[in-house]
C-alpha cells in the first residue's frame, strides 16, 4: 500500500513538474512575442531577434519521454520484462516524442526566427551586417529602420547583450538624437 503511494506521489510530482516546464516556456514564447509586436507597433529603431527562443519548447518535448521513460524502462529492466508488451508500446511512445521533440528542434527555431524577420522586413526595417552590432551574440540579429545608426559606436556600447532594457536604451537614445 505504501508503495503505491509512493508511485502516485511521483507520477503527481512528475505531472506537476512537466506542467510547469510547459508554462514558463510557453509564457518565454509569448513574453518575447510581446516584446517583438509591441516594438514593431510603436515603429520603434532598432529590434533585436532571438532565435533561440524555439528552442525552449523542443526542449521541454524532449525532456517529457526521459523523465517518463526512464523509470518505467528500469522497472522492466529490474523485473526481467524486456519483451513486454506495454514494453514495447512505451518505446514506440518514446521514440515518436524524441522524433518530435528533434524535428522541433531543428525546425521550431528556423520557423519562428524566419516568421519574425519577414514581420520586421515587411515592417521596414533593414538587418544589420554582421560585425557591428551584437557581435559576441551569435543567436542575436539587429535590426534597424535607419541603417546609419549600425555602425554608430555609441549604439553598439550601449548593445552588448541584446538584452529589451538594451533595446529600450538604445531606442531612447535614438529618439533623442533625431530631436536635435
Amino acid at each position: 500500500m505504501v508503495k503505491k503511494i509512493k508511485i502516485v506521489m511521483a507520477a503527481i510530482f512528475l505531472v506537476f513538474f512537466i506542467s510547469l516546464l510547459l508554462f514558463f516556456c510557453l509564457w518565454y514564447l509569448n513574453f518575447e512575442n510581446a516584446f517583438f509586436n509591441k516594438s514593431l507597433s510603436d515603429k520603434e529603431e532598432l529590434l533585436v531577434i532571438d532565435s533561440t527562443a524555439g528552442y525552449c519548447i523542443a526542449g521541454v518535448i524532449f525532456f517529457i519521454p526521459a523523465i517518463l521513460f526512464f523509470p518505467v524502462s528500469s522497472y522492466f529492466r529490474i523485473k526481467n520484462k524486456d519483451d513486454h508488451k506495454l514494453m514495447n508500446l512505451v518505446n514506440k511512445v518514446m521514440v515518436s516524442f524524441c522524433l518530435v521533440a528533434l524535428a522541433f528542434l531543428f525546425l521550431g527555431p528556423l520557423t519562428l526566427t524566419q516568421y519574425w524577420e519577414t514581420k520586421a522586413e515587411e515592417a521596414g526595417y533593414t538587418r544589420c551586417p554582421s560585425m557591428t552590432l551584437l557581435i559576441n551574440r551569435i543567436h542575436y540579429t539587429a535590426w534597424m529602420q535607419d541603417i546609419y545608426y549600425c555602425d554608430d559606436p555609441s549604439v553598439a556600447r550601449i548593445l552588448g547583450r541584446g538584452s529589451h532594457q538594451e533595446v529600450e536604451e538604445v531606442n531612447q537614445y535614438i529618439r533623442r538624437r533625431n530631436r536635435k
